[in-house]
C-alpha cells in the first residue's frame, strides 16, 4: 500500500544555519518555467539554511532555464540530454545523448562533495538523477502536476523520496518503488502569501469596492483566453451586466505572443485592460476573482492568494495534465472550469455574471483555494536535502 507523508515545512526564522563542512547540492529541472522555478525556490531556501554550500544547477544547451538560473545568481553546467521521443526510430539518438550527459553528471559528481542532488522534472533531470544513484547521492524529485510526466515516471525508481503538489498523484507512478511520496505542494515565490489584498490594491491604486478580475494566460499567453475577453463589449448583455457591476474591472495579461490576435491592442471599454505582461505577485493577492490556465504554478499561485478561479485547462498540455491539475480545485469547490474549445465571450460573460452576484459563493470558493496552499513547500524540500544522509 502506498503511504504518503506530510510534512509542514521547516521555518527558516532567526539566523541561518552555520555549517563548516564543504557541502554541494545539485538541481536539475527544465523546458519550462513551471519545472525550473520550482528548483529556484528550493534553491533559495537551501542557500539560507546552509549558506557556505556550493549551489549548482545543470542545464541543457538550449534551455529555458539557462537565463532563469542565471538571473537568480546560482551557478550552472551543461549536460547533454534529449528529450523521451515519440517515435521508437529515434530512441538510438535519445539514449545516446542522454548517456553522454550521464556520464558528464557522473565525472562532476565524483569531483565535488555532493550531499543531495534535485529534479524538478524535464529531460535534463535524466542525467542528474541517474548518475547520483549510481553514486549513492541522495536523490530528490519533485512533481508539480497532478498526474506526473513521463520524465518523472521513468525517473522515480532511482530517487529516495518522490515530492508532490496535489494529493493522489502517486497512484500514477510506478507500483514497489523504492522511494517514499511526501506532500510537499509546489514551491513558489513568498510574496504571494506575504502581499496582502488591501496593500496591494493601494500599489495598484485600485479601489477597494472595484470587483477586479485578473486573467493570465501564461507568460506567452492564451489566444481562446485573450479572443474571449475581447468579445465581452460586442455580448448584448454587455451593458446589463455593467449596470449590476459598475466598479468592474478585467485586467487581461495577454502574454508575449498571442497578443497579436487582438484585433486592438487597446481595449475599447474602461472596464477592460490589456498588458502584455503582469507581476502576478500583486495582481493575484488583488484580485477578487482569477481566470487562467491550469498550469501547477498558476494554481499554487492562486491557492497561496486564497482566490477563487475559472479554469481553462491547455488542451495541449501532455497527457492532459492540466485538466488533471483542475480537478484537484474543482473537487475543492476552489474553481469552475470551462474547456478551452467551449470558450467564448457568451460563456465568460454567463459565469462572470453568476460568480460575482452570488458573493458568499465566491468567498467559499476562496476559502476553498487557500485551504489548498503549502506556504513552506520550498523549506520542506531544502529541508529534505539537507537533512539527507549518504549511504557509502
Amino acid at each position: 500500500m502506498t503511504t504518503v507523508s506530510h510534512i509542514a515545512g521547516l521555518r527558516l526564522k532567526g539566523r541561518p544555519v552555520a555549517t563548516s563542512v564543504n557541502r554541494t547540492y545539485i538541481f536539475a529541472g527544465g523546458g519550462t518555467a513551471g519545472h525550473i522555478n520550482p528548483a529556484l525556490s528550493v534553491a533559495a531556501a537551501l542557500r539560507y539554511l546552509d549558506p557556505q554550500a556550493e549551489i549548482l544547477f545543470f542545464v541543457s544547451p538550449d534551455g529555458l532555464e539557462k537565463d532563469l538560473v542565471a538571473q537568480a545568481g546560482f551557478d550552472q553546467t551543461e549536460i547533454k540530454c534529449a528529450a523521451i521521443p515519440q517515435k521508437k526510430c529515434a530512441y538510438p539518438k535519445f539514449f545516446l545523448q542522454n548517456y553522454q550527459g550521464y556520464r558528464q553528471a557522473r565525472a562532476l559528481l565524483k569531483q565535488k562533495p555532493v550531499k543531495a542532488v534535485l529534479g524538478t522534472g524535464g529531460f535534463v533531470s535524466f542525467p542528474l538523477l541517474m548518475a547520483a544513484h549510481k553514486e549513492g547521492i541522495p536523490s530528490f524529485m519533485h512533481e508539480q502536476n497532478a498526474y506526473p510526466g513521463r520524465a518523472n515516471r521513468s525517473l522515480s525508481r532511482y530517487c529516495q523520496a518522490i515530492c508532490l503538489t496535489f494529493p493522489g498523484s502517486e497512484k500514477f507512478f510506478p507500483e514497489n518503488l523504492s522511494g517514499s511520496f511526501v506532500l510537499t505542494g509546489n514551491p513558489i515565490h513568498p510574496d504571494f502569501f506575504l502581499n496582502r489584498r488591501e496593500a496591494v490594491r493601494a500599489q495598484l491604486q485600485i479601489k477597494e469596492d472595484c470587483e477586479l478580475v485578473v486573467a493570465v494566460g501564461g507568460s506567452l499567453g492564451a489566444r481562446s483566453l485573450n479572443l474571449a475577453v475581447e468579445g465581452l463589449v460586442r455580448e448584448k448583455n454587455w451593458p446589463d451586466f455593467l449596470q449590476a457591476h459598475p466598479n468592474f474591472l478585467l485586467v487581461l495579461s495577454t502574454g508575449k505572443v498571442n497578443y497579436r490576435f487582438l484585433k486592438s491592442q487597446d481595449s475599447p471599454d474602461p472596464h477592460i485592460r490589456y498588458t502584455s505582461y503582469l507581476d502576478t505577485k500583486i495582481w493575484l493577492p488583488a484580485a477578487d476573482l482569477l481566470i487562467g490556465r491550469s498550469s501547477a504554478g498558476f494554481l499554487s499561485e492562486s491557492a497561496a492568494s486564497a482566490k477563487a478561479s475559472i479554469l481553462v485547462p491547455f488542451p495541449q498540455a501532455a497527457e492532459d495534465h492540466q485538466t488533471a491539475n483542475a480537478q484537484v480545485f474543482l473537487d475543492r469547490g476552489a474553481s469552475v472550469l470551462v474547456k478551452d474549445d467551449q470558450l467564448d465571450s457568451r460563456r465568460l460573460l454567463a459565469i462572470l455574471q453568476e460568480l460575482l452576484a452570488d458573493k458568499g459563493r465566491l468567498q467559499a470558493m476562496s476559502q476553498a483555494a487557500g485551504s489548498l496552499a503549502k506556504p513552506h513547500a520550498a523549506e520542506s524540500l531544502a529541508g529534505l536535502m539537507f537533512q539527507a544522509t549518504r549511504e557509502d
